[in-house]
């Protein structure tokens, strides 16, 4: 079980069972008010990675999850915990599924961000709705970035560049490194009000 994502209201959340069995691996609803025994064991979608929810208004919203390495939207409703319609492609390049960690991550205002499948380095960049690109930072090229996390106001991104945590602000500012080390750091979450990161490292 990996990587539980709350949806509005804070009582349910996404997260992905990873599993040998096909028709058991991929994502599913769980609740903080139901025992491990009691949860439901429906599996909402078949995915390969951990996904991300995209709110909107009253409480419906689109789970964003990876396909086959292709980037993909489906609506759901968060009162009722149900799919709508039919799940279609974001993005018409590939995104990274090196690991069942998620690529993809957005931020309440809309704001969406993935890890291309194509390479292992890049600078990170801001698309607008055209396509147009910019750079977010300037400066050295990152060695394979991993586990983006955009803040919740959309104005910074937590990114794992060689095994370490670093944090890029949207208005091109130098980045700042964050841990230092021998111990690697492998993901990261922001807090709701954006002041603090949590992250995972070695032992």
């Amino acid at each position: 079980h990996l990587g539980p994502r709350f949806l509005p209201g804070g009582r349910s959340f996404l997260f992905l069972r990873a599993s040998g069995n096909p028709e058991r691996a991929g994502v599913y609803v769980g609740s903080i008010d139901q025992p491990p025994d009691q949860q439901n064991g429906t599996r909402l979608l078949d995915a390969q990675q951990v996904p991300a929810f995209a709110p909107g208004p009253d409480g419906e919203g689109r789970i964003l999850f990876a396909r086959g390495g292709v980037l993909m939207a489906q609506r759901f409703d968060a009162r009722s915990l149900q799919l709508e319609g039919m799940a279609t492609a974001v993005i018409d390049e590939p995104v990274t599924t090196y690991s069942f960690l998620q690529s993809v991550s957005v931020s309440s205002n809309g704001t969406l961000i993935y890890m291309r499948g194509t390479d292992s380095s890049g600078t990170p960049s801001l698309v607008d709705r055209k396509g147009v690109s910019m750079p977010i930072a300037t400066g050295a090229t990152p060695n394979a970035p991993r586990y983006p996390r955009l803040s919740p106001d959309g104005r910074r991104l937590a990114l794992v560049v060689d095994g370490q945590l670093w944090v890029y602000e949207m208005d091109g500012r130098p980045p700042v490194r964050l841990t230092s080390g021998e111990k690697r750091v492998y993901s990261s979450v922001w807090t709701p009000d954006g002041e603090y990161l949590l992250y995972e490292r070695d032992a």
